[in-house]
């Protein structure tokens, strides 16, 4: 099952059916079957992570105050954000019992499949290319999303969502499965074929998944991983590498340009000119004036219960994003949730240190887009960083094996002589 629920995951999170106005995929069926399933080792997994079960027992906490004091007053649709919100983090469990070889092949897989599928989106259109239950929550019209367009002369996708219906979500998914993958060096040279093959795919995803708040991120992660991999080096070896990555990027980029200058074109026109142009971040910036405008109309009863579980269900306000999390469910809950993030970058940063960029990545993509609501992106945030944490101890067993190993043959050779 664990294996099963990692895959169709990444792969194809939204199969599954709409029930009333909540969907339901097998994603999140299979990852409460897990959860029962796995009770016994999910609280092993978080002692993995220093802090991390602290902050979600304050964040379980929190958001079950939150429905208590809202009790009747919540949507079907909000109580199945808050259920998404304290059931994702129970998935770290499931790479915690996997095979860490068989779950990094499952992501290159994965990575191929939704990657293939958003090119040939974008070549045929989204909506003639779905497949309800499958690429899409069958009972959902993908024509109504925003993103969700084919390709015609008056209603153009500037997003390919892939499998995630969600352009942002796929992008998401690429943005965490990259520096996962950068943690794993295959023991068979035809999965490191695969391996760069994949990582390549993720790149061309990411820069089809057409979200800024997914591009820009990965972008500047990205500079900071490879910066940080160069600090001891000598100032030649730098220069050398910026140099090599400069022509490397700049090959990429000719290459798309010329036999697909559309995706180029567009890729530059959102995330340079678009980005440049628009100083609120498409309205994200006014969001925080509007939040301390109400925040300050608020009495001191009203403003002690917006600190420690949000405001009222049924009153009107929010955003995206932090500010989101922060209106909607108070203070408490709203440090408790990205300290979690912080613990997981913290442990990566020590052990697997391109995981902590992804997990980097995550952190300022949920501070504008409220992507955490959406599964399967929060969920997989947790499975990669235990997947690369348990592939670097078992490295390091196999490792502390074979030293003993040697230094017992040394002492036999020693004996003999």
């Amino acid at each position: 099952m664990n294996s099963f629920l990692f895959f169709i995951s990444m792969a194809f999170p939204k199969a599954g059916i709409q029930i009333a106005s909540v969907p339901l995929t097998i994603s999140t069926v299979l990852l409460a079957l897990s959860a029962f399933k796995n009770i016994n080792y999910i609280f092993p997994a978080m002692r993995k992570v220093k802090g991390l079960l602290t902050c979600y027992a304050v964040l379980f906490f929190a958001l079950i105050f939150y429905c208590i004091f809202n009790l009747g007053d919540i949507p079907p649709f909000a109580l199945a954000e808050v259920l998404v919100l304290l059931g994702s983090p129970l998935a770290i469990a499931v790479t915690y019992l996997m095979e860490p070889e068989k779950a990094y092949k499952m992501i290159c897989v994965a990575i191929m499949i939704t990657s293939l599928y958003a090119a040939v989106q974008w070549v045929a259109g989204i909506t003639s290319t779905a497949i309800p239950g499958i690429t899409y929550t069958k009972g959902q019209n993908i024509t109504e999303k925003p993103i969700g367009y084919g390709f015609s002369d008056n209603a153009e996708s500037t997003k390919m969502i892939s499998t995630y219906q969600n352009g942002n979500g796929f992008g998401l998914f690429l943005s965490m499965a990259f520096p996962c993958l950068l943690c794993w060096k295959p023991t068979m040279p035809k999965w490191q074929k695969i391996k760069i093959v994949s990582l390549l795919m993720a790149v061309a995803g990411i820069i089809l998944c057409g979200s800024r708040s997914v591009q820009i991120p990965f972008i500047l992660t990205s500079l900071f991983m490879f910066a940080s991999y160069q600090q001891n080096k000598s100032l030649n070896s730098k220069i050398q590498f910026w140099m090599i990555l400069f022509e490397v990027a700049l090959a990429f980029g000719a290459f798309i340009y010329i036999f697909f200058p559309k995706v180029a074109n567009q890729f530059f026109d959102r995330l340079v000119i678009q980005t440049s142009n628009d100083t609120t971040m498409a309205g994200r910036t006014g969001q925080w004036a509007a939040i301390n405008e109400t925040i300050k109309n608020y009495d001191t009863p009203t403003f002690l219960r917006f600190l420690a579980i949000g405001k009222p269900a049924l009153q009107e306000g929010g955003g995206e994003g932090l500010p989101e999390f922060l209106i909607h469910f108070g203070l408490i809950a709203t440090v408790a949730f990205f300290a979690s993030f912080i613990t997981l970058l913290v442990a990566c940063w020590k052990k697997a240190r391109p995981m902590s960029f992804g997990i980097l990545c995550v952190i300022m993509m949920y501070c504008v887009d409220q992507a955490y609501y959406y599964p399967p992106t929060l969920m997989l945030c947790f499975m990669f960083t235990m997947l690369s944490l348990r592939y670097q101890d078992k490295k390091a067993t196999v490792r502390s094996h074979a030293e003993n190993e040697t230094s017992k043959t040394s002492e036999r050779c020693s004996d003999l002589l």
